[in-house]
């Protein structure tokens, strides 16, 4: 991740170019009342809205549970509303990649009532929001995106691998390949089923988050929805200065405009809800027959603070207070989302890549490294256990005690 950092930093200095916009740009006035032409309002929403804004596709939600409980005699997964959040991370998505990849060998995987995704975590969600029973096609695209790159390693690599700065050709290329309408056919029957998937990118012109309703757009019948998706994911992993942003058309009060979209990582690292701070419970807004259960989270990075003597150097002073900036705002996310699950009644699980592990990655998006932190990934699920509750980050951060009572 500091090499993305890095190459950023570096073109930012180097830069003195600006390109147009195709259409003008939305203005502040009309930013509440935008819609994608073709769909509704129902598609995306304000990330830093407050839970009870998810009241108006709620009923929707709980309708969709009730009736295929109703249709499979059952409850699903059980009865049990376990969530998966996904952060971003750049190249070390690879680390989440083995993990899931494990935990479908391991046996123990929920069916995920709702996944969230984030950069790097958006293009891993949908897979994750599929299941296990699709992973033999998802190995067969990957492994044929890994041939052509000569990567020869397990799934999540084609989708890493050389993507050059301000050259969306690669990524472009793979997303098509990958999210084709049949693909895009099944999420939307999940969507149908009762599940969700969402997919942050950030509104660059509002500086606000956005959560665009991935299933949804999915299961809208629209014959743009698979350009839609891969628009978004290639949103939501658009590195300000590394790759290019991605410009939405959007209609308002008669008029088409454009909004600047960029990567879901600016304004958040992984997400749920615009504040965990407020009560709004996510068993309420889907159905009575949901209990609580699990949120986990996958960290694509490292939380832990990375001791290293800074070079006093203009580049290496941005880098440093950049990647800083991120990892406290990566710790910040984590005791909001555990908080959230606390109050709600959720169990919380965190996972995030290992500190110390004497990795170097040598160019950006290095196989090597990623073929070995994809290997700690998978070997921690198998073998050991990942995950860090919850109540001990809050404990850490003294807003519980240690019987989990707050203080």
């Amino acid at each position: 991740m500091r090499g993305v950092i890095g190459i950023v930093l570096a073109l930012a200095l180097l830069a003195g170019c600006t390109a147009k916009r195709e259409l003008p740009g939305l203005p502040e006035a009309l930013a509440n009342d935008a819609v994608i032409p073709g769909y509704d309002g129902s598609i995306w929403q304000w990330g830093d809205l407050p839970p009870e804004a998810l009241a108006q596709s709620a009923a929707v939600w709980r309708e969709q549970i009730a009736r295929r409980t109703a249709e499979e005699g059952r409850a699903p997964n059980g009865g049990v509303l376990d969530v998966l959040v996904l952060s971003g991370g750049g190249s070390d998505g690879a680390y989440g990649a083995g993990l899931l990849d494990a935990w479908d060998e391991k046996g123990g995987r929920p069916e995920f009532t709702l996944v969230t995704g984030i950069s790097i975590g958006a293009l891993i969600a949908p897979f994750a929001f599929l299941g296990p029973e699709y992973d033999a096609t998802l190995r067969e695209v990957l492994d044929r995106i890994s041939q052509r790159r000569q990567v020869k390693f397990k799934p999540f690599f084609g989708l890493f691998s050389g993507l050059a700065a301000s050259d969306t050709t690669t990524m472009q290329e793979t997303l098509e390949e990958l999210f084709t309408a049949e693909l895009v056919a099944e999420i939307g029957r999940e969507h149908m089923r009762g599940r969700r998937l969402w997919i942050g990118t950030t509104n660059l012109d509002a500086q606000r988050p956005v959560t665009w309703n991935v299933g949804a757009i999915a299961a809208s019948g629209h014959p743009g929805a698979p350009a839609l998706i891969r628009d978004i994911l290639r949103a939501s992993a658009a590195i300000p200065g590394l790759l290019p942003p991605v410009s939405f058309e959007v209609e308002a009060a008669g008029r088409r405009y454009s909004q600047i979209h960029v990567d879901g990582g600016v304004t958040r690292q992984f997400f749920l809800y615009a504040s965990a701070t407020r009560h709004g419970s996510l068993r309420d807004e889907t159905s009575a027959a949901m209990r609580a259960g699990t949120i986990y989270v996958i960290r694509n990075a490292n939380l832990s603070p990375d001791y290293q003597l800074v070079e006093l150097g203009l580049l290496e002073l941005a880098q440093r207070a950049v990647s800083t900036l991120i990892r406290s705002n990566a710790a910040d996310n984590a005791v909001l989302l555990a908080e959230m699950a606390r109050r709600e009644g959720f169990a919380s699980q965190f996972t995030a890549v290992p500190p110390n592990l004497g990795l170097v990655e040598r160019e950006l998006f290095d196989p090597d490294y990623m073929r070995a932190l994809y290997s700690v990934g998978y070997n921690s699920m198998l073998n050991d256990d990942p995950w860090i509750a919850g109540r001990d980050i809050l404990v850490g951060v003294g807003i519980v005690d240690d019987n989990g009572a707050p203080q």
